[in-house]
């Protein structure tokens, strides 16, 4: 305590004494400071004061053209004297009386500064005014007047450049020729005079200058200099013995605080050493132990302590009353569960989950040794043996174990549920009573193996229950070691797969059957194809890919309905089993699309015998539902090697081949050639340019006339969709369409479509003052796929057109699609006032109950009953029925392809509404309509 009350003050002395040094540091460095800027600031009126000697040279000399530098300077060095004034108040006074002495040198330069400045203005006044009047009146006079007059003005200026005394001579001598060689009536009197005034305006410039050029001022300043420096260096030197005996002083302190610092601090050290020997002992424990000392205050405890009780949330601390202990562990609920045990101690559980044995044992010295004993992994290890043994018994996995020699040890109950034996009958016994001989000898070979090189196998495997039955199971076996790592037991764990087996092989079946026809789907079609090829080129023989596609099924759909399209799907899949061998494949790709793989397809005119009978059976009547259905099938042919050498090229190729066969006129085959891949890519390049075509607008209406025959009058006109390629200029709409319909383009066209004709009709009707309407075709998928009621409801609301002049021809086969939802569509479309037109009516599934049902205004007969109705009776007599029929039903009729009059005075005779055709115009651009119609080529 003495050694520590000893350092404490020699701290105390040792604070004082870097007081006062820091103290008198700063007092010193504050005047060094003022002395150095004192310093400063004298150099600085020393460096003016040169400035001032160069100016007054300059002006002497006469090249200063103002004297704004002087007075420039002057200022500056009065504002410096005023600074250094100030500054030298503080300094002795010995340095004082040399700055009023310095000060009164400076002044007397100032004044004869000034008095320079005035006797430059003047003479150079004087010289400006001779250089002014010799050049004015030279001429005037005679040669030797006006020579000696400028060679008086020469020498004149030459010794104000360069003040000698030769030149002071010679310029006194020429100056006296020319008064003597002038009388005082002469003109160049007044030079004379001049010049005269010059000459001693420049000797007392010179005389000043050398007045202000001595160097008293320089002397005055560099002794006030010399002093200042004197001084600052004895205050230096001052500050420097001051400083030397208070370093000295503080380093006697220190050192002795130093040894007295080291010397406590080994005692210290060696205390604390002892100290953490035992906290270090006491913290290693795995038991928790907390010491109380005889006031019942904690004084310590181990991490171990700490840590069991660490729902405390930190609270324990040195000095807490054992009181104090107890009521927190009751704040926090720290104990949930305590049993009492024999010993005295409890076996407590705590709210964190842990189980601790507890025994706190009074000291003799008084206080407490607190004792926690943390039993959580033991408890743990016992529920876990508990519930090992209760998932052992009520697992839905069979568990089964075996010792060393593979022989059985115990089976849990789900093992003799799904074997069947009960665990008496195979305990004793190896695992080979479950075999059920799926298994070859060499598969169990690689299990053992796997299991003695990794001690662990899974994987799939076929048992037999002890009723006989094989089923497969998934087995995982598990090998324990013991401490030498020699096998001591193995576990087996196996589930009854039977059920995931049946949903593999439906979801198998799924992913790679058609369910409507149950022939394989596109993915396994490719997997088959690419193995047919392997087996060809292993083999050298010959393989071939047939691509059949139904004619005319989408009639058949639309006609009959999808149930019984599914149904003819169906029952050509079975004819074309009855037509195959089992080793070739028949894949349905989608829709009305069929490929078959033929194996060995070597001798050509068997295939050919073989598609002749394809195609005639496909042509056999169905019977679809008490309805009898007729179609078709286009067959395309191709093989490998010889056309292909893959499979994506190969079906490529029998479907370019089977497109011929559409184009030669259906229900036939086709052997793909070379030529048709160009026609393929045709088609392709055009679907690609439609995209194109759409996103840049290369799409234009022509419209073509709807005529009233009685009066000769246009009453509407058909929107005809016209592609004009930059390139190739127009397209004709039967190239197109099919490829837009096929790519689902033609929703965005029929869409672009009617919001052009919507606007033109509007334009003709509002601007033109023509009444004419508009009629526009909607596809069936343009139909199905879009809400047509909200987008015609628009359109018309945009462009302002009355619904009334607004016709849109549909499909017969669109009625038949989905009767509900297509009848409150149209329904809706005839609210607004839209006019509802079948198109080609008479050409499909024409049903006088679907002219009943739906709200349909115009029926359009097609122009192939139009084109032969004065030679074919049969055309004309159905013309005749279905303009009876249609006035019958107040349904007006539009006779299309109407091309010479006397179709057309046929029609008329028979009192059809209207006609189009070609007899009347062709289609034609808007603006050629319009100027057709202005010039009454047609009447409107």
């Amino acid at each position: 305590m003495k050694r520590s009350n000893a350092i404490g003050l020699l701290f105390i002395i040792l604070g004082i004494v870097i007081a006062t040094i820091f103290q008198f540091f700063k007092s010193d460095a504050d005047e060094i400071a003022h002395l150095s800027q004192t310093m400063q600031q004298a150099l600085q009126v020393k460096q003016l004061d040169t400035q001032l000697n160069e100016h007054a040279l300059k002006a002497a000399s006469f090249r200063l053209v103002h004297f704004d530098h002087i007075v420039q300077t002057v200022r500056q060095l009065s504002d410096v004297r005023q600074s250094l004034q100030q500054s030298v108040q503080r300094l002795p006074s010995q340095l004082t009386q040399r700055f009023t002495k310095l000060e009164a040198v400076i002044d007397q330069r100032i004044d004869q500064l000034e008095r320079l400045k005035d006797k430059v203005a003047l003479a150079r006044n004087s010289s400006n005014f001779l250089l002014k009047y010799l050049g004015m009146n030279v001429d005037k006079q005679s040669g030797e007047i006006a020579l000696k007059s400028l060679h008086a003005m020469t020498e004149l200026q030459a010794f104000q450049l360069f003040p000698t005394r030769q030149r002071l001579q010679a310029t006194q001598d020429i100056l006296n020729q020319l008064t003597e060689t002038l009388d005082r009536e002469h003109a160049f009197q007044i030079v004379a005079h001049h010049l005269q005034r010059s000459f001693e305006l420049t000797q007392d410039i010179s005389a000043i200058l050398n007045n202000v050029l001595a160097n008293e001022s320089q002397e005055a300043i560099n002794e006030f200099v010399s002093h200042l420096y004197a001084v600052q260096t004895q205050r230096q030197n001052l500050s420097n013995g001051y400083r030397y005996i208070l370093f000295a002083v503080a380093v006697i302190i220190f050192i002795a605080l130093a040894y007295m610092i080291v010397r406590w601090t080994k005692e210290r050290h060696r205390a604390q050493e002892a100290a953490q020997l035992f906290e270090d002992a006491v913290d290693s424990m795995s038991e928790g132990f907390a010491f109380f000392g005889p006031d019942q205050k904690l004084v310590f405890w181990n991490s171990t302590f700490a840590r069991l009780h660490d729902p405390l949330e930190n609270r324990l601390y040195k000095g807490m009353s054992w009181q104090e202990f107890e009521d927190t562990q009751k704040e926090v609920g720290f104990l949930l569960q305590s049993e009492l045990q024999k010993d005295g101690s409890t076996l407590d559980l705590t709210c964190d989950g842990n189980w601790m044995l507890s025994a706190n044992t009074h000291m003799h010295q008084g206080g407490y040794a607190v004792v926690r004993v943390d039993l959580t992994e033991q408890k743990r290890a016992q529920d876990q043996l508990q519930l090992a043994a209760t998932v052992f018994q009520t697992a839905s996995e069979a568990m089964m174990v075996t010792d060393k020699d593979d022989i059985i040890q115990m089976v849990n109950p789900a093992f003799s549920k799904i074997t069947g034996y009960p665990e008496r009958e195979v305990l004793g016994h190896s695992p080979t009573l479950l075999s059920s001989g799926h298994h070859n000898a060499a598969y169990y070979k690689k299990m053992y193996l796997d299991l003695q090189n990794t001690g662990t196998w899974q994987g799939e495997i076929w048992n037999r229950r002890k009723s006989g039955e094989i089923y497969p199971e998934w087995l995982s076996i598990s090998t324990i070691y013991d401490d030498d790592g020699e096998v001591l037991q193995r576990v087996s764990l196996f589930t009854d797969i039977t059920s995931r087996k049946k949903s593999e092989e439906r979801i198998h079946y799924q992913a790679n059957y058609d369910s409507l026809t149950d022939l394989p789907n596109r993915n396994l079609f490719k997997e088959r194809l690419n193995h047919a090829i392997n087996m060809a080129r292993r083999s050298k023989d010959r393989l071939a890919l047939l691509f059949l596609d139904l004619d005319n099924f989408k009639h058949i759909n639309d006609t009959l309905g999808h149930l019984l399209g599914d149904e003819l799907l169906h029952q050509v899949a079975q004819r074309l089993r009855s037509l195959f061998r089992e080793s070739d494949t028949i894949a349905r790709l989608s829709g009305d699309e069929f490929v078959i793989i033929i194996n060995e397809a070597n001798y050509d005119p068997d295939l050919q015998h073989l598609l002749t009978r394809l195609l005639e059976c496909i042509s056999l009547p169905y019977v679809l539902d008490g309805n009898t259905a007729y179609t078709s099938a286009s067959v395309g042919a191709t093989f490998f090697p010889d056309d292909a050498q893959s499979g994506e090229n190969l079906l490529k190729n029998a479907d370019a081949a089977m497109f011929k066969a559409k184009e030669m006129g259906r229900n036939t085959y086709s052997f793909f050639t070379p030529e048709m891949n160009s026609r393929a890519q045709e088609r392709h390049t055009l679907e690609v340019a439609l995209h194109k075509a759409l996103e840049k607008k290369h799409f234009l209406l022509h419209y073509q006339p709807i005529v009233d025959p009685h009066t000769q009058t246009v009453v509407s006109t058909e929107a005809l969709v016209r592609w004009n390629d930059p390139e190739k200029g127009l397209i004709s709409p039967e190239k197109f369409i099919p490829a837009a319909e096929d790519t689902g383009l033609i929703v965005p066209m029929g869409e672009w479509i009617l919001r052009q004709a919507c606007a033109d009709a509007a334009h003709w009707q509002q601007e033109e003052g023509l009444n004419v309407g508009v009629s526009v075709n909607l596809s069936s998928r343009q139909f199905m796929r879009s809400d047509i009621y909200g987008l015609v409801k628009d359109v018309l609301k945009e462009s302002g057109l009355p619904a009334s002049k607004l016709t849109l021809e549909i499909t017969e086969s669109l009625l038949v699609e989905d009767e509900n939802e297509i009848l409150k569509t149209l329904r809706k479309l005839r609210d607004l006032g839209v006019l509802l037109s079948i198109d080609d009516f008479g050409t499909g599934y024409s049903s006088l109950s679907y002219l009943k049902r739906f709200p349909i205004t115009t029926l359009k007969i097609d122009r192939s009953f139009i084109c032969d109705i004065l030679s074919d009776n049969e055309d004309a007599a159905l013309t005749q029925a279905i303009l009876s029929m249609a006035k019958s039903m107040n349904l007006k009729v539009v006779a299309e392809g109407v091309e010479n009059a006397g179709q057309a005075e046929y029609l008329k005779e028979r009192q059809c509404d209207l006609i189009q055709g070609f007899y009347y115009s062709k289609p034609l651009a808007l603006e050629d309509l319009l100027l057709s119609l202005k010039q009454k080529k047609l009447s409107a």
